[in-house]
């Protein structure tokens, strides 16, 4: 598959990808260590997924924060979202 988009706003994530059947589009909110959303299918079938964080992968100047060290400013409280969803 071949990324066409991704797009991520507040904690709404969009996107889509070329295949060779073509074009899978999906949207998924992200609420802290898990997600969900819908995805549709190049036949139109709309299906349903969700998926929970198992571990954080070290980014770019993260190496050797501790755990719960979030390496910003994040007081780690969820806030309301406008977008109907917490961060």
């Amino acid at each position: 598959m071949d990324p066409a988009g991704l797009s991520l706003t507040g904690n709404k994530l969009t996107g889509s990808y070329r295949s060779g059947s073509g074009t899978i589009e999906f949207s998924a909110i992200i609420k802290r260590e898990s997600m969900s959303g819908t995805a549709t299918l190049p036949d139109g079938t709309r299906l349903s997924f969700s998926g929970t964080r198992t571990s954080k992968s070290a980014g770019p100047g993260e190496e050797g924060k501790k755990d719960g060290d979030r390496g910003d400013d994040s007081d780690g409280v969820e806030h309301d979202d406008p977008m109907g969803g917490a961060r």
